[in-house]
């Protein structure tokens, strides 16, 4: 069975009747440990076994008794440290004489740390002994030291104060601090001198500095760098230096301390599995910088080398096109019923006509004869094709059945202009259908693909195991062309038509929207090639700070504040212009095809009318002539 909780480092008193088993037990249930260290400095064969007994007796953890009344320079601090166990801790008595060398062994090795529960005992004097004695030791902001300093001894029990003690970042000259947090007595338990958490207690680091890595990609910009951090000038280019900047001022001005800018080339993408210490990321695994100033995403290769935070934004690289014009086979006034469709229709044309061609010859007998009705049988075909263009009926009809049909003809060409006008109208009101959606529709187009040079971008497109994603990279980038370019010449591209341009869209969309015109930015579609990236502000491998700065940043993120941030650094997708309530003008591309059928109309008319008068001219001339003969 795994064992729970945390090895407690204890400070005993080397005369057993000092010691209160009480104040360890309930320290123990106070913060729920549940395996148990004890380096002492008491007898091995009396004093070590009456602890002992007493300490199993109502402690049903583990505990471990290690005796540093002799320590040497060879002693095993790993084994007895116990590094299987999920905590790990060491205890010793301050009037022991290797206490010093004790405690010059732990802060060496980096035992002063959150995987460590401190219970320092000793008496009245021991606070300020104590306090000399762990001045000098890498005690930092997220060190788990409880000193418990004996005020008062009755027949009863005794009467102890409790301070927390701790340093912001011994490396950075920072003092310790030594607080009082409340006391505990026989029967009383803990009596906590506030509600306050530890967060709230160590909020205040005491205008320390800190130094922070940063990149800015090598940009050209007439402003020193704080200068360019602190500006609110709209986002044109790579920003998660300013963006991961703006985050850490909030940071700041939470916990007082400064930040010294510690300036590198480029963030330090891996190139194989053990090189990833260059740029931003070797400054922090060799502890060179406390923290980074840029917002970097999640990678395998990091894992081993920083510490995450919290995901503070999300970045999204797409790829970016104005979607080709959707052609069809068809001209706009076919298209709003398919081919089976109109099929129908001349059907019901075609027998409509058969039907009134049939009722006009019944109707011209000669006991119903007249000539008006006599008349309609040449103009039956005419008469259906002017009804559905919603054109009425003017004749005279006899019988109830050509009445019948006329109706019935009349009512199927009201409901099915219905349909037609709805599309025609609707067709010019909504955005035309985007049907390039995936990267499949993108290889089969014949858009040419390019990509921002960023080194996420390359890193991804050599690592990438998704098919589709190397068959585009193999097929349109990687194709003879420059098809790596800057962001500025990347939009450029996709403005002219033809080319997809994958981006950082942070800042790609925000140089679109001063860039493009509405009717470019209707036709911007997008779709993924790499996953989306959550952003962090990353920590060096086991930083002191990493859980207060993980709640700290919480509160940013989940806050008005860290939103407004989001919002200026991470642009969406503009906003297409057709989808607000505006006026919709009728251009020359919906209606060329009438004025095209319009001409070819008038011209065959014209031609048919020349022919017409040849024939009737020659006839009628041909007639003079035999008359005149006869």
């Amino acid at each position: 069975m795994k064992l729970k909780g945390v090895i407690t480092l204890l400070l005993v008193h080397s005369v057993l009747g000092l010691f209160d088993v009480n104040l360890l037990e309930d320290y123990l249930r106070w913060k729920r440990l549940r395996v148990v260290v004890v380096f002492h400095c008491l007898d091995q064969n009396h004093d070590t076994l009456k602890l002992s007994e007493r300490l199993s007796y109502s402690f049903n953890g583990k505990i471990h008794y290690v005796d540093i009344s002799n320590l040497t320079v060879t002693w095993n601090h790993s084994h007895s440290m116990m590094s299987s166990y999920h905590l790990l801790g060491a205890t010793v008595d301050l009037q022991c004489p290797a206490v010093s060398q004790l405690f010059d062994v732990i802060s060496d090795h980096g035992y002063f740390n959150s995987s460590y529960h401190w219970l320092l005992y000793g008496e009245t004097d021991s606070r300020d002994s104590a306090s000399c004695l762990l001045d000098d030791q890498n005690l930092n902001i997220d060190a788990k030291v409880t000193l418990a300093v004996e005020i008062n001894r009755t027949e009863s029990g005794g009467y102890y104060d409790l301070y927390d003690v701790y340093s912001t970042f011994r490396r950075r000259g920072a003092k310790l601090n030594v607080t009082l947090v409340g006391n505990w007595s026989t029967g009383k338990s803990f009596q906590l001198a506030s509600n306050q958490t530890e967060y709230e207690r160590r909020i205040d680091f005491g205008g320390i500095w800190l130094k922070g890595a940063i990149t800015a990609l090598d940009q050209v910009h007439y402003e020193t760098l704080m200068e360019h951090l602190t500006s609110d000038a709209p986002v044109e280019a790579y920003a998660l230096h300013r963006f991961g900047y703006k985050i850490w001022e909030l940071i700041m001005q939470k916990h007082n301390f400064t930040i010294k800018l510690l300036r590198t080339p480029a963030w330090g993408i891996a190139t194989s599995e053990r090189d990833s210490h260059s740029g931003i990321i070797g400054q922090l695994a060799s502890k060179e910088a406390d923290l980074a100033i840029n917002t970097l995403t999640y990678t395998k290769d990091r894992i081993s080398i920083i510490d995450h935070t919290v995901t503070v934004a999300m970045s999204k690289m797409l790829l970016v096109f104005r979607h080709p014009k959707v052609t069809g086979n068809r001209n706009l006034f076919l298209r709003p019923f398919e081919v089976d469709a109109w099929m129908a229709v001349l059907g019901v044309i075609v027998l409509a006509s058969i039907v009134l061609f049939g009722n006009f010859c019944a109707e011209s007998y000669k006991e119903y004869y007249d000539k008006e009705v006599h008349d309609n049988r040449s103009l039956v075909f005419l008469t259906v094709f002017g009804i559905l263009c919603q054109q009425g009926f003017s004749s005279k009809t006899m019988f109830n059945s050509t009445r019948i049909t006329l109706i019935s003809t009349l009512i199927f060409s009201v409901l099915l202009y219905q349909f037609y006008s709805t599309f025609i109208v609707g067709y010019l009101l909504i955005i035309p259908p985007k049907t390039m959606s995936t990267l499949q529709h993108l290889l089969d187009s014949n858009l040419k693909v390019i990509v921002e040079d960023l080194g996420y971008n390359i890193d991804f497109l050599n690592q990438t195991k998704d098919p589709l994603a190397t068959q585009l990279y193999r097929s349109k980038i990687l194709n003879g062309e420059n098809n790596f370019l800057n962001v500025s010449e990347g939009i450029a591209r996709v403005q002219q038509g033809g080319y997809a341009f994958q981006c950082d869209t942070a800042y790609a969309y925000p140089l679109m929207k001063r860039t493009f015109t509405d009717k470019e930015i209707c036709d911007l579609q997008e779709t993924v090639l790499s996953p989306f990236r959550q952003m962090h502000l990353p920590l060096p491998k086991g930083s002191p700070f990493r859980e207060m700065f993980r709640v700290t940043v919480r509160k940013i993120v989940e806050s008005s504040v860290g939103f407004y941030q989001q919002k200026r650094f991470f642009c969406d997708k503009p906003k297409c212009a057709k989808s607000e309530l505006e006026p919709i003008d009728v251009d020359m591309d919906n209606v060329s095809s009438l004025f095209i059928g319009m001409l070819v109309c008038l011209a065959g008319c014209v031609g048919l009318l020349l022919v017409e008068w040849i024939t009737y001219s020659y006839f009628k001339g041909h007639g003079e002539k035999l008359s005149n003969i006869d």
